[in-house]
């Protein structure tokens, strides 16, 4: 997906690195042994290299780092610190659903830029000729019309934005 992943964890080098190879994370990824503070140092660096980071996280010692994370996600959690420290709350201790934000998220974005492309050229061709702008050429739009294309602009932009709702969940 051209995301690149790193493990900050509080378990042990060997814990770390099994897992790290599993997911095939690479090794210069991984930061184990870490506390709270330490994992946050680490996501302040990538932040500093002008990185987006995105900090997963399932407990109350993850609050500050989520805190400080260009994006935070909880899983799991049901703390009030980590509710309220994280962008994403995740109900179910699931990575899938990190997986479906990062889809949705995406599939909304390419949605608002449709959408956007949309209305604009839509009133770029209709709103010179709603002032008149074509009448020396004979093309001439009544007012009501005018303004119910303009409604329908609107409602061609939600009808549109609607469609996200057919969005399907992927599983790892």
């Amino acid at each position: 997906m051209g995301i690149k992943v790193a493990m900050i964890t509080g378990d042990n080098a060997n814990s770390a690195l099994k897992v790290a190879t599993f997911l095939s994370i690479p090794h210069n990824y991984v930061f184990s042994n870490k506390n709270p503070g330490q994992k946050k140092r680490v996501v302040l660096s990538f932040q500093q290299e002008d990185e987006t980071v995105m900090f997963v996280g399932d407990g109350v010692n993850d609050s500050p780092v989520l805190a400080q994370a260009d994006i935070g996600v909880a899983l799991g959690s049901t703390a009030d610190i980590t509710l309220n420290a994280a962008s994403i709350v995740c109900m179910k201790d699931c990575l899938d659903d990190v997986l479906n934000a990062i889809l949705i998220s995406r599939a909304t974005q390419r949605r608002i830029i449709f959408n956007f492309c949309w209305a604009f050229l839509y009133n770029l061709v209709l709103v010179p000729i709603a002032m008149g702008c074509l009448y020396p050429l004979g093309v001439v739009m009544d007012p009501m019309l005018a303004g119910m294309a303009m409604g329908l602009s609107s409602v061609s932009v939600v009808t549109s934005s609607l469609f996200l709702k057919c969005y399907r969940y992927r599983r790892l």
